[in-house]
């Protein structure tokens, strides 16, 4: 009824909710937002907040600010940020900052190797590797682990923060598993007893007393005479409409944000730094740019992550690359 009245009047109803809460936010606007720019507007004015503290999430993906907005039903789920991030008590620190030294803006926060950082920095790098598919949060001086109890609480996350995390780091987890696999259907994990046979039995699915099995490649559902093209046709239409960056350090312009490994074909975004890229799942390395392999001492064929070279074209899933 809500609904109905003021779309009589020519309003249109957009919905959100914050990816940490299960309530649902609906607001009258003049017209219905399309791109994660105009979500972010919105949901600003909303809530009384920068944009800047806004981001718009399609699963465990951030649009830019011109990606057309996906529909989780007829929701849109957003994450919000701090303001600003506090220190816990008792673990601000006089060292530098691992990412800017003296230079950086804020008090550090001292982590449990006991070099520092400012928490946003802290979260920015680990977002950023985050979103390369590495799970590797480690410190940029010495190495070491840091867990994400410890990232998330000197980071001083906000509750979208920790859930978008926790969503990002079980997909990547089960994407880079041999192991695991989401059913298709009801969405539990499944393992499989035998690892020559990609048709898996959902024992969750089938307890209805009709069987439901999935291929273990595809994750798609079995079919008879079951073929799998399914992951690489959505592979390549990542691919095919990806946004154009500009590589930081070489600065090389118009690079496609998104590639696929040439040796294994994992999707992998670039989200800032240099054009070196090593694969999170087979370790490949490559330079983003022009895909060339690195050498056998570690260096890209085409020079230092300072130095220009060729952008290679979108790639097409399957082709010899």
């Amino acid at each position: 009824m809500f609904a109905s009245f003021w779309k009589l009047f020519g309003y249109a109803i957009f919905k959100y909710r914050k990816i940490s809460d299960i309530s649902i936010s609906t607001l009258v606007l003049e017209k219905q937002p399309t791109t994660a720019r105009e979500v972010k507007s919105a949901v600003g004015k909303s809530l009384d907040i920068v944009t800047d503290q806004i981001d718009v999430i399609d699963n465990t993906m951030i649009l830019t600010a011109d990606q057309d907005v996906p529909r989780n039903g007829d929701v849109t789920e957003v994450m919000v940020h701090r303001k600003s991030r506090r220190i816990p008590f008792g673990k601000k620190t006089k060292r530098g900052d691992m990412f800017e030294g003296s230079m950086a803006d804020g008090d550090r926060v001292e982590m449990s190797c006991g070099h520092a950082a400012t928490p946003e920095n802290l979260y920015r790098y680990c977002l950023t590797k985050l979103n390369s598919c590495d799970l590797g949060f480690k410190c940029m001086e010495c190495s070491t682990a840091w867990e994400f109890t410890e990232i998330s609480i000197k980071a001083d996350m906000s509750d979208d923060e920790c859930v978008f995390f926790s969503r990002k780091m079980t997909n990547v987890y089960i994407d880079q598993s041999d192991d695991i696999r989401d059913c298709p259907k009801c969405n539990s994990y499944c393992t499989r007893r035998d690892t020559n046979n990609r048709q898996v039995m959902c024992t969750i699915c089938s307890k209805s007393g009709k069987s439901y099995s999935f291929c273990w490649d595809c994750n798609e559902s079995w079919t008879r005479n079951h073929s799998c093209s399914t992951p690489r046709k959505l592979t390549q239409k990542l691919l095919d409409n990806c946004e154009r960056v500009t590589m930081e350090y070489s600065n090389i312009p118009n690079v496609p944000k998104v590639r696929a490994c040439p040796k294994c074909e994992m999707y992998i975004e670039h989200d800032g730094g240099c054009k070196t890229m090593d694969c999170p799942k087979c370790k490949h390395k490559f330079c983003f740019s022009c895909l060339k392999p690195g050498t056998p001492n570690g260096d890209l064929q085409c020079g230092g992550l300072g130095s220009k070279c060729e952008v290679a074209p979108i790639q097409k899933i399957g082709a010899k690359q």
